[in-house]
C-alpha cells in the first residue's frame, strides 16, 4: 500500500457496487480500487486505498457508510483457524491499532468506549458467537483500558464473515449521517446511481417523468444542470417531491405518457416504472417509452429502475430508437429490480 494511501471500503445498496465505484475513481482520481463484495438482499462493498481527506467521503452519493479497514482476509478456510489468524492479524500485526490511529487523527481525540456490531454470511465451522468472542478477545487485548457500550461510543467496530472473507471495519463518522428510508422511498444511494448513471453534464435539461418522491429529482440536483424537470399524475406525489427537498427542480402534474415537452428538447432522463402486474401495466410501459423516446434528443441517454425487467425487456423491443446499453440488478426499497441504461440512437 502506498504510503500516501489508507485502506477504506464503502458499503451500498446490493447491485450497484461498480456504480459507487465509479463515483469514487470520477470524484478521486487517486484511490486504487480493492474489491468488490455482496451481502445477498442486504448490502454491497468496495474495497479501495485513498490518500484523501476522509471527510471528502462523506460527499460522495452511492454510498450508505464509509470505513476504514482494520483486517481483510481472503480465501478464508471457513474454520476455526480463521479466527486465530484474525486474532494474530489485529493484535500481533498491529491492524487494529493502525486504524484507530488513523481514526484518531481523524476524530481529533482518543476513544475509550466501542460499540460492537457482528454480521456473518455463509456456512462456517464457527457460529456468529464464536466470531464475536474472537473479535472481543482481540479488541480486549490491544485495548484492555476500552469499554464496550451500545450507545455514545468513540469507536464503532463492524466485523463481518463474508462467505470466504473477513472484513473488519472502524465506521467513519458521517457529519451528515445516513438518511433513514421509510417504507416504499427509493433509497439515496440508489437514486443516486441512477442520476450518475445518465452521465451528468452542467448543460443538462434532465428529465424525471415518474418523480414520485422526488428522490431521483434530488440526487440530480447535486450536479449542475440547465434544467431539471419532473412530475407525477398525483397532485399530492408531486407535493411530496417538492417537500422532500428536490432542489431547484421544476415540478409538474402531468400524465407521462403525454408529456408537455417539446420533441428531442431532453439530455437525459432517469426514472423508476412502477411495478404490477397484467397486460395493462404492458401498455403503459410502451406508451411512457414511447414518449420517452420523442422528448430524448438524439445521442441523450435514459436510466430507468423497474421490478418488472421480464416485461420491460419485451416491450422496448417496441422501440427501436431506444437501444439498452447495459444494466445491473439491484435490491431497492427491499425488492429486486434492474437497472437499464438506454441510448437514444440517431
Amino acid at each position: 500500500m502506498s504510503e500516501n494511501r489508507v485502506p477504506c471500503y464503502v458499503e451500498t445498496a446490493p447491485g450497484i457496487e461498480e456504480v459507487a465505484w465509479l463515483e469514487i475513481r470520477e470524484r478521486f482520481p487517486q484511490a486504487k480500487f480493492g474489491d468488490f463484495m455482496f451481502a445477498k438482499d442486504e448490502r454491497g462493498v468496495v474495497l479501495f486505498e485513498y490518500g484523501g481527506p476522509l471527510s471528502d467521503l462523506f460527499t460522495l452519493r452511492t454510498i450508505e457508510g464509509a470505513f476504514l479497514v482494520a483486517t481483510y482476509m481472503e480465501k478464508i478456510s471457513r474454520g476455526y483457524r480463521d479466527l486465530r489468524q484474525m486474532q494474530e492479524h489485529l493484535v500481533n500485526r498491529g491492524d487494529l491499532g493502525r486504524a484507530v490511529n488513523v481514526l484518531t487523527r481523524f476524530r481529533r481525540r482518543q476513544p475509550g468506549t466501542y460499540r460492537l456490531i457482528i454480521r456473518k454470511y455463509g456456512q462456517h465451522e464457527y457460529d456468529r458467537n464464536a466470531f464475536r468472542q474472537a473479535v472481543i478477545q482481540s479488541i480486549e487485548a490491544f485495548y484492555p483500558q476500552w469499554e464496550r457500550v451500545q450507545k455514545d461510543h468513540d469507536v464503532e467496530i463492524w466485523a463481518n464473515v463474508f462467505g470466504s472473507s473477513i472484513l473488519i471495519g472502524l465506521r467513519l463518522p458521517s457529519p451528515r449521517g445516513w438518511r433513514s428510508q421509510q417504507h416504499g422511498t427509493l433509497p439515496e444511494s440508489v437514486a443516486a446511481a441512477l442520476s450518475l448513471l445518465s452521465q451528468p453534464q452542467p448543460g443538462d435539461r434532465f428529465l424525471d417523468p415518474l418523480c414520485a418522491g422526488g428522490e431521483i429529482l434530488e440526487a440530480r440536483s447535486a450536479s449542475a444542470a440547465q434544467l431539471i424537470v419532473g412530475g407525477d399524475f398525483a397532485a399530492d406525489v408531486v407535493e411530496s417531491a417538492r417537500r422532500n427537498g428536490a432542489r431547484g427542480a421544476e415540478l409538474l402534474r402531468w400524465e407521462a405518457a403525454v408529456l408537455p415537452l417539446r420533441t428531442a428538447s431532453i439530455d437525459k432522463i432517469a426514472t423508476r416504472f412502477p411495478a404490477g402486474n397484467g397486460a395493462q401495466l404492458a401498455g403503459r410501459y410502451s406508451e411512457w417509452l414511447g414518449e420517452l423516446q420523442r422528448v430524448l434528443r438524439p445521442g441523450g441517454r435514459a436510466v430507468i429502475l423497474t421490478r418488472n425487467f421480464e416485461l420491460f425487456k419485451n416491450v422496448i423491443r417496441e422501440h427501436p430508437g431506444l437501444q439498452v446499453r447495459g444494466g445491473y440488478s439491484v435490491t431497492a426499497s427491499g425488492e429486486w429490480s434492474r437497472i437499464y441504461v438506454i441510448d437514444r440512437l440517431s
